[in-house]
């Protein structure tokens, strides 16, 4: 994954959507990105889901849920 911002241009990230969970102090996000790949010329487009874990005003961890399958599509020539 290190270098895969840089290979694509006009990254764009919309349609967030946060989720509460039991646990004060974790949420969960879903949110949509795209980019246009400048190697093979086509659109890159993925839902993404992401677990955010706080510890007090500071986000302590975050993981992220994506279809690697999407990445391969749009990157891979």
């Amino acid at each position: 994954m290190i270098g895969l911002p840089q290979l694509a241009d006009n990254w764009q990230f919309w349609d967030l959507t946060f989720f509460a969970t039991t646990d004060p102090d974790v949420v969960f996000v879903e949110f949509k990105g795209s980019a246009e790949v400048t190697a093979t010329g086509r659109k890159y487009e993925q839902t993404y889901i992401g677990r955010i874990e706080m510890r007090g005003e500071k986000m302590s961890k975050y993981r992220e849920f994506w279809n690697p399958q999407v990445i391969a599509d749009a990157f891979m020539p």
